[in-house]
Formats: structure tokens, C-alpha cells, sequence
């Protein structure tokens, strides 16, 4: 029989979660998914461009990147601009390095000055083919509307183990217009769990994803979970679906009148 006592168990967790945001950036945003291109700045008024970094220097503990542009892909952008960055990776800083060449997804903070992170979808010029092709369509008169997102299985054999995700191969994906059920489209996840809808209408859609038998949807918001808007300023949006096998256990303490006792130590037992 193995015990596990909540309150050392959370302070813990506590512990380690401090660790980790004293020593690491953390985005939580949609990762990169093989294959597929970055779209999310299309139709805003964030500049995205392809420039080259000309000096990168120091400045009141943030770091200055001077580039040169070739080429606006989405937004407006002079020849020469100024993104500033974090100092380092360690507070979300964007490695820029002098000399090498980037497809840049900046933000414009309050201040009307253009900001990037490694939270953001910023690339390499030389690892961005698949967003070249993406703005080529663009270029060529194509609408670039698209839904994508990556199905996996999350698990955790024990408390002690870290959660990993798995991604899931041949699962059944369907997108159908909110307000008519019978305009719909479907497609499976790839080897790397990964769908995608390309070139679909306007419109606000819901996503219904189907899990093999015995898993469950590790977190699950207000109903619908996965409703997306598609339009002029929004062309594309992703989705991450996570699954688990494991269960869940929730409920409230009470006394024999019905009423919140004092806190309570809760112990977890299993054979």
C-alpha cells in the first residue's frame, strides 16, 4: 500500500515550481508543429520581415537588435528597425546573433517599440521554408486561412514522474461551422499527431477531436473546449488537444451537519 500525503506532496511541487521559474523561461504557448508554417501575425499590424541582425548590443539590461530588411512579409516596416529582447534565454531573451539572418515576428508593446521573445514565432531565415511558402501563397492570391494542432497522450506513471506527451497518429479530426453542423471537413493526424485545415471559409468553427476508447481529455475548458474564429484578421488559429488514461479524483469535505470543517490533512491510498 503506497501513502502519499498532500500537503508535503503540493510543498514540493511548490518547491520545484520556484526552481524552475528562477532558472528557465516558460512561454505555455501552441509549439511549433512539424510541417507546418507560422501564421499567426497574418492580417494584423504586427510587422513580420525578413532581416538580417546588423548589431546586437546591450541597453539598460535588455538587449538592442539593429536589422537591415529585405523583405516585408506582413505588416509595415522601414529598411532598418530596432526589436529589443531580453538579455538572455533565461528571461525569455531571443538568441539574436550578428550577422545571421531571421524571419521576424515582432510585437509593438505600449510604447510603440517592437519586442520579441523566444515566446514568440521569430526563425532562423535558413529553418523557415515552410513560412516562405506560407507568404508565397499569400502572394499568389490564396486566402492562407488555416486551423491546425497536435493531438497527443499525456502520462505520468506516478507522482514522482514528469508528465509526457506522446503525440497520436490516426486520430479522426472534424471542424464544422458553429452555426450549421452539416458544413463540416475531416482529416486524421499525421505520424507527427499533427492536422491541419487549409484554405477553409470565414467563419467561427468547433473542433471535435476522437480519442481511441479509455482516454479522456486531460483538461477540458467551458463548453464548446475548441471553438475557433477564422477571418481577415485572424486566418489562422491552433489547437492542442491532450489526453490521458489516468483518472481524477475531486469533491469537498464536510461534517456530519454538513458544514466545512478545519483544513484537513487528505492521504491518497492505493494497493
Amino acid at each position: 500500500m503506497r501513502t502519499i500525503a498532500f500537503p508535503i506532496l503540493l510543498m514540493l511541487v511548490s518547491i520545484l515550481m520556484l526552481n524552475i521559474s528562477a532558472d528557465a523561461c516558460s512561454c505555455g504557448r501552441i509549439p511549433k508543429v512539424p510541417g507546418i508554417p507560422v501564421c499567426g501575425s497574418v492580417g494584423g499590424t504586427d510587422p513580420v520581415f525578413i532581416g538580417r541582425a546588423e548589431n546586437v548590443v546591450a541597453e539598460n539590461g535588455r538587449l538592442k537588435v539593429s536589422f537591415s530588411v529585405s523583405k516585408v512579409l506582413n505588416g509595415t516596416a522601414s529598411e532598418s528597425i530596432e526589436v529589443f529582447t531580453g538579455v538572455d534565454t533565461a528571461i525569455c531573451g531571443y538568441p539574436f546573433k550578428q550577422g545571421e539572418e531571421y524571419v521576424v515576428h515582432a510585437r509593438t508593446d505600449k510604447d510603440g517599440r517592437l519586442r520579441d521573445s523566444v515566446c514568440g514565432r521569430t526563425v532562423l531565415l535558413r529553418d523557415a521554408a515552410d513560412e516562405l511558402a506560407y507568404y508565397a501563397e499569400l502572394e499568389s492570391g490564396k486566402s492562407g486561412t488555416m486551423i491546425f494542432g497536435q493531438v497527443s497522450e499525456y502520462i505520468q506513471p506516478t507522482t514522482l514522474d514528469v508528465l509526457r506527451g506522446v503525440v497520436l497518429a490516426g486520430i479522426d479530426v472534424t471542424i464544422h461551422r458553429f452555426n450549421d453542423k452539416k458544413q463540416k471537413f475531416s482529416t486524421v493526424t499525421d505520424a507527427n499527431g499533427a492536422f491541419l485545415f487549409r484554405e477553409i471559409p470565414y467563419d467561427t468553427y468547433q473542433i471535435i477531436v476522437k480519442p481511441p476508447p479509455g482516454l479522456r481529455e486531460l483538461k477540458r475548458g467551458t463548453w464548446p473546449s475548441h471553438s475557433l474564429t477564422i477571418g481577415p484578421n485572424r486566418r489562422c488559429s491552433p489547437a492542442l488537444f491532450k489526453f490521458t488514461r489516468q483518472g481524477s479524483i475531486a469533491g469537498k469535505v464536510v461534517d456530519a451537519n454538513g458544514k466545512l470543517p478545519p483544513q484537513q490533512q487528505l492521504s491518497l491510498n492505493s494497493d
